[in-house]
């Protein structure tokens, strides 16, 4: 899913998708695992959020890759939850939007 969303003045949340799901005993899907890319400044990071972590109020990427310039600054954004509301509505929207295709 194509966001472009603004989330501060030098960080963008470009694309999301699920990652990784599972049925549960009612054969229910649930969201694991989303993938996120953003642009800080002018280098992209990609990142996976784990359901249960967005949950918990925990922003913190279960992985994060992307260039080593400025990485360390990303990772303590996303870890300090600066944008941890966006993120979890990112992730509620590409959830909706799975459900919907399923």
């Amino acid at each position: 899913m194509i966001f472009n969303k603004q989330l501060t003045e030098n960080i963008t949340l470009l694309y999301g998708e699920l990652n990784n799901w599972k049925y549960d005993e009612n054969d229910v899907q649930y969201p694991i695992m989303y993938y996120l890319v953003f642009k800080f400044y002018s280098y992209e990071y990609e990142g996976y959020f784990s359901h249960k972590r967005l949950q918990d109020d925990d922003s913190e990427p279960v992985s994060l890759s992307g260039n080593t310039e400025l990485f360390d600054s990303f990772n303590k954004k996303l870890e300090d939850g600066d944008f941890l509301e966006e993120i979890k509505q990112a992730c509620a929207d590409i959830w909706e939007d799975e459900k919907d295709i399923d």
